[in-house]
């Protein structure tokens, strides 16, 4: 320090600091921070002040591989400070930051950061404005990446709010930018929008079910996780107990060209979500798929152990074919056609063995064009007339499952899916088919089918007025139904036993009991015969 004297007064004083702490050592639990023997710590700063003010010339300060430069002033009446620091173009590189950070190390960061920042410090208050800026970044977490993602960033921000002027995110078939603001770092409120071409979710995120076993970072975001096992729990549970996320809230818009997810093309998606205390509302939805339309609505609670949730919404036009194969492998053979359906369900994510079980609600079905791959009806009738021993001779009765339409009223509760009514209309030469089904959470399914025969393609032996032709129960893994045909032939036998006595006895009076004639004229007939034969 060098006095600047006028006589016997001191007018100001220059000086210059040097300080050297490299060999200082530091560590924070958890791997937050770390400062090794050696790590570089340097400072360097020339003043020249005066009672009322210091001014700071320069000022160097090197840690690790980051240097900053700084100049500014510091006022006595009353004590405040103003400061700018800056960083040199292209010095600091993300990398480097594992070094005294070690929770960053399974991120592997990447890229070049240039930032500025002005301070004013008051007794009252400190008020910061500043700019970052980050080129050629990239990041890469083995167990949520499937490969590295690129990104550049560019914000300006101040002590209690950041402003997104673009960020992007690239990666295998993936192209988005965010931009937005948040605004109370300790309760934040914000407003993001997200648009792009295209994110491919499937080549780039590990999705849960592909992430058994694996760590649960991808929804804590908690460093410690990546040495755990992830738990059938809401991984969101470890972000509610976090004051600044709980307490944050704000709105979401999203529209984006494709996301392609578990063998799906989600096309035209647009979106709005609104977030308060850690409740997500899916205000609007909708999304191109399958060569239809999608559009719901929901709520889902971040902070509840299961991950509750309601949604509503509808289809139209999907082909049910590709929906179940991408979505519902367990249910890919099971039914074919273009899909319109409505829906209004509750229920919980986690655990996952109980999701089925959770799963309460309504829903109407309606499938045109199409065909039932879950039951054979040509192989259960041939095999149930079989069985019958007046008709086994019978010659085997040619028929698809084909529709021209199916429709199903839905409900969910405690584990079973009821569906009932079912009615089916066939295509072409074929049968109209009407009843019920159960499925099970095991998947194990019990279904009453009545085989209406309007065409006339069965015997006429199994024809009644009003009822069904043949009666089916088809039971056992939706992958691989069995028939009961011990059902079928009770029903059978009961029928044709009946039509066997009409015959014998439109026999005995000589009533012309040909195809072309109905019921009822038939049944005239017999009267009118029986009248003649007993004088009625």
């Amino acid at each position: 320090i060098q006095p600047m004297l006028s006589g016997n007064t001191v007018k100001s004083v220059s000086g210059k600091i040097d300080l050297d702490a490299s060999k200082l050592k530091v560590e924070m639990k958890g791997g937050t921070f770390r400062k090794t023997d050696g790590m570089s710590l340097k400072l360097d700063a020339q003043f020249i002040g005066s009672e009322q003010e210091t001014l700071l010339r320069g000022l160097d300060l090197q840690f690790a591989d980051f240097k900053f430069h700084g100049k500014g002033r510091i006022l006595s009446g009353p004590l405040s400070a103003k400061l700018e620091i800056t960083t040199d173009p292209g010095t600091i590189r993300l990398e480097k930051l594992q070094a005294f950070v070690p929770m960053l190390e399974p991120y592997q960061l990447r890229g070049l950061t240039d930032f500025s920042v002005s301070l004013d410090w008051k007794p009252e208050a400190l008020r910061a404005n500043g700019d970052l800026k980050i080129s050629d970044g990239s990041f890469f977490v083995k167990d949520m990446l499937k490969a590295p993602l690129q990104f550049r960033l560019q914000t300006g921000f101040s002590e209690s709010s950041l402003n997104i002027t673009r960020a992007s995110l690239s990666g295998p078939d993936t192209e988005v930018e965010l931009t937005g603001s948040v605004r109370n770092f300790l309760a934040p409120q914000f407003t993001a929008a997200l648009t792009g071409k295209s994110f491919n979710v499937d080549k780039t995120l590990v999705l849960p079910s592909e992430a058994q076993g694996k760590s649960a970072a991808l929804f804590s975001l908690i460093p410690q996780a990546f040495a755990e096992k992830a738990a059938d729990v809401n991984p969101m549970l470890a972000l509610a107990k976090n004051p600044a996320v709980a307490n944050a809230a704000g709105v979401l818009t999203a529209k984006l060209g494709k996301i392609a997810v578990y063998g799906a093309n989600l096309e035209q998606l647009n979106a709005k979500l609104l977030l308060q205390s850690m409740v997500l509302k899916v205000q609007d939805g909708s999304f191109r798929t399958f060569s239809g339309q999608v559009k719901t609505v929901g709520e889902f609670d971040l902070k509840s152990p299961g991950l509750t949730y309601r949604s509503q919404g509808n289809v139209s036009g999907i082909s049910a074919k590709e929906a179940m194969k991408s979505y519902f492998p367990k249910y890919q053979n099971t039914l074919e056609g273009m899909v319109d359906a409505s829906w209004n369900v509750s229920g919980s994510a986690y655990p996952a063995s109980a999701r089925i079980r959770n799963l309460k609600g309504t829903a109407k079905l309606m499938a045109k064009d199409g065909s039932v791959k879950s039951v054979d009806f040509q192989e259960s009738i041939n095999a149930a007339i079989s069985k019958v021993p007046f008709l086994k001779n019978q010659k085997p009765i040619k028929v698809d499952n084909g529709f021209k339409s199916l429709s199903a009223d839905v409900k969910m509760d405690n584990g079973t899916i009821h569906a009932e009514p079912i009615e089916i209309l066939p295509k072409g030469q074929g049968f109209v088919v009407k009843g019920k089904s159960s499925i099970l959470e095991s998947l194990e399914q019990d279904t009453y089918l009545d085989v209406y025969d309007p065409q006339n393609q069965l015997p006429k032996e199994f024809h009644s007025p009003g009822k069904p032709a043949i009666p089916l129960r088809i039971f056992g893994p939706l992958t691989s139904p069995k028939t009961d045909y011990e059902y079928t032939v009770k029903k059978l036998a009961s029928t044709a036993g009946q039509n066997a006595l009409k015959e014998q006895a439109y026999k005995v009076l000589g009533v012309d009991n040909s195809p072309g004639k109905s019921d009822k004229d038939k049944l005239k007939d017999a009267a009118d015969q029986l009248r003649k034969k007993f004088g009625f």
